[in-house]
């Protein structure tokens, strides 16, 4: 993860370490898919320790089993290196992944064309320009018309869903839309992580966020 670079080191919450290998057991998801395929959004809370702990299915598959089977191999994935908050601190994280396997053309053949995304790979959300991303924000008018401009934050998210801190994770180029991109957000309600035994709990996470110049009225 790439963080705002500038003049003066700034203390910013950071992510655990991606893993993009991580589903090792990818063929028990493979074969829980539908034969007209199969697409799920999981996320996956992993504790200060770095260990999964909570698995939730947020866009459920209508095969239960592969829900169940994505859910299982994320939390028998690996140690991650925890994510820190803003003084260092090993806190909590959330991570999504998105599951997609293709549909069958030959019942003979095992799905196996099925990947696990994660989040900052593949985002399911509104359209900004030619990248897809978690939340789009209006604006009068952009810096330079006709620019796609998006940014990478990292929210730390509190026990009752609202964001405590918004930092920098990726830039958009532009520090007023990052700072207009943390103000609609701290007004954004989330799911908060969620501990072994499905308490709530502080934890940070990342959103990409689109900027998109309104339309003048007619």
């Amino acid at each position: 993860m790439l963080l705002l670079a500038g003049a003066a080191a700034v203390a910013t919450a950071m992510m655990p370490v991606p893993v993009k290998k991580w589903v090792v057991d990818i063929d028990q998801v493979a074969r829980a898919a539908s034969r007209e395929g199969s697409a799920a959004r999981v996320e996956v809370t992993i504790d200060s320790t770095g260990q999964p702990v909570h698995c939730e299915v947020t866009l459920p598959d209508k095969a239960a089993g592969f829900n169940r089977a994505a859910c299982h191999v994320l939390m028998r994935g690996p140690r991650l290196t925890p994510g820190r908050d803003a003084d260092g601190n090993p806190i909590a994280a959330v991570l999504r992944y998105d599951f997609t396997s293709t549909p069958l053309r030959n019942p003979l053949v095992r799905p196996s064309k099925i990947k696990a995304a994660h989040d900052t790979e593949a985002k399911r959300g509104r359209d900004a320009g030619q990248r897809t991303v978690d939340f789009a924000v209006p604006v009068s008018r952009l810096p330079e018309p006709g620019r796609m401009f998006t940014a990478d934050l990292v929210l730390l998210i509190d026990d009752t869903g609202r964001v405590s801190t918004c930092d920098v994770a990726t830039s958009s180029g532009a520090v007023e839309l990052d700072r207009l991109a943390c103000m609609q957000l701290r007004a954004t309600a989330f799911n908060p992580g969620r501990d072994g035994q499905g308490q709530p709990l502080r934890a940070v996470r990342e959103v990409s966020v689109g900027f998109l110049a309104s339309r003048p009225s007619d």
